[in-house]
């Protein structure tokens, strides 16, 4: 996981993350996004799905400056896509 000022908080080591008991799946939300609080990304049946979910939204809402699970190197393609789309394709993505 990349340094950032944060640090994981409650039921998962992974960022964004955190664990649904009532429906034993997990779940993502990234702070900040679109003008919201928080937005609900899903749940997933594993963690790193949804790590990997958190770290699409990052990506997509903050390009390089993003804090990710994974490290920034893994996700090359999935930047340059973000960098060259326009403002409103990154909000269809």
């Amino acid at each position: 996981r990349r340094e950032s000022a944060g640090f994981s908080r409650g039921t998962s080591s992974f960022r964004g993350v955190s664990w649904r008991a009532q429906t034993g799946r997990w779940e993502a939300r990234i702070g900040r996004l679109l003008g919201r609080k928080y937005t609900y990304l899903g749940t997933f049946k594993s963690g790193e799905e949804a790590a990997r979910a958190y770290d699409h939204a990052a990506i997509i809402s903050r390009g390089r400056e993003a804090v990710t699970n994974y490290h920034i190197s893994e996700y090359k393609e999935e930047l340059e896509r973000v960098e060259k789309a326009t403002p409103e394709a990154r909000r269809k993505m």
